[in-house]
């Protein structure tokens, strides 16, 4: 059997073949060795079994437009090193069942880059109410902004992180109550809506790894731990030249 097939059979058996990952615009593994050179095949292999994943998929992601937000303005959110050199930011609902899910996998993901990877979360409340970005879709959810609201008073005591897992959980009733209903807390909501105000997000969770999209890449470790060893041998590269 060719090294060509081989590398396809054992990614279509694991069935991450990009995970379909339309957001990044990849192509399947198998279309990108059908449309490489011979002589590059071995090699491709070979950034495989480094990195976790093909180079032309690391190219891809290079070539997503940068989501202009500002991280300084969530950087007291954290969850992991605020200083690492790499960022995770996703678009949450607090009330979504598939950010929930996500939360503890990109949790999972931090843990895995201890020190070089951070998440950071950007409130999306799936309401019209209290996020105007949604403007005529009306409710998704009857908690998206009571749930926001209780973020921002525990971000603002200093317990933002701890309330995360209580509001995920459905076990966040009466936090931070008198807080929720003040005028602070719709004018901090007001603010949250603006870090977005220009950034097209479908919904949640939407997943920025050093602000480009990445899909759903981040729900596999070989993938995305491969990504992020692209980077940094990116990185260093471009240290060295300097």
């Amino acid at each position: 059997m060719s090294i060509m097939l081989k590398i396809v059979n054992i990614f279509t058996v694991f069935g991450i073949l990009y995970a379909g990952n339309a957001d990044a615009g990849a192509e399947p593994l198998k279309t990108q060795l059908q449309k490489a050179p011979g002589k590059t095949v071995k090699k491709i292999a070979d950034d495989i079994t480094r990195y976790g994943i093909a180079p032309m998929d690391y190219e891809r992601f290079k070539k997503q437009e940068l989501v202009n937000i500002d991280l300084e303005k969530i950087r007291g959110r954290a969850y992991g090193n605020d200083k690492a050199i790499h960022s995770l930011i996703v678009f949450t609902d607090f009330s979504c069942g598939k950010s929930k899910k996500a939360d503890a996998i990109l949790k999972k993901r931090v843990m895995e880059n201890k020190g070089k990877l951070a998440l950071y979360y950007v409130l999306f409340p799936l309401d019209e109410a209290c996020n105007p970005n949604l403007r005529g879709r009306g409710r998704l959810s009857d908690k998206s902004c009571v749930y926001a609201r209780t973020a921002l008073c525990a971000e603002k005591h200093g317990k933002f992180n701890e309330t995360v897992s209580l509001l995920f959980n459905g076990e966040a009733k009466d936090i931070e109550k008198d807080c929720v209903n003040s005028e602070w807390a719709s004018k901090k909501l007001a603010e949250e809506n603006a870090l977005y105000k220009n950034i097209a997000i479908r919904g949640t969770p939407t997943v920025l790894l050093d602000k480009r999209r990445i899909g759903s890449v981040y729900k596999f470790g070989s993938k995305f731990n491969g990504l992020l060893r692209f980077m940094d041998v990116d990185f260093n590269r471009i240290i060295k030249k300097q």
